[in-house]
């Protein structure tokens, strides 16, 4: 089983409360144990075998799927997934310039850096 569909945003953009929901709805099935295989930028030459075990035990839910806030960042990333996955509906989580560097300041800030 292969995803139905991607989410791909960038950090501090809310993918992580979308994934969190997600998680949570009974006919949604996300990539197992992980929020970001990385499969499309970090992972590809592992082939579709090893991307595939992410969804093995998502049966028979409706939606079928994972988050990165990375892909977004990867020009080589939608060529991959039309390839692997062409029928895959891409979700993208973006938040307004200002408002997400404000965002990775205080969280950095918080972090020590």
């Amino acid at each position: 089983m292969l995803p139905n569909f991607i989410c791909i945003g960038t950090g501090r953009a809310g993918t992580s409360w979308l994934y969190k929901v997600l998680l949570e709805h009974r006919e949604v099935c996300t990539a197992k144990n992980i929020k970001e295989t990385q499969f499309f930028n970090i992972h590809y030459e592992k082939g579709v075998g090893w991307y595939k075990k992410f969804f093995e035990d998502c049966g028979k839910a409706s939606a079928v799927g994972e988050i990165s806030n990375r892909y977004i960042f990867d020009p080589a990333v939608p060529e991959r997934i039309r390839k692997t996955v062409p029928d895959c509906k891409i979700i993208i989580c973006l938040r307004n310039p200002y408002e997400r560097i404000q965002s990775v300041y205080s969280f950095k800030l918080r972090g020590g850096r």
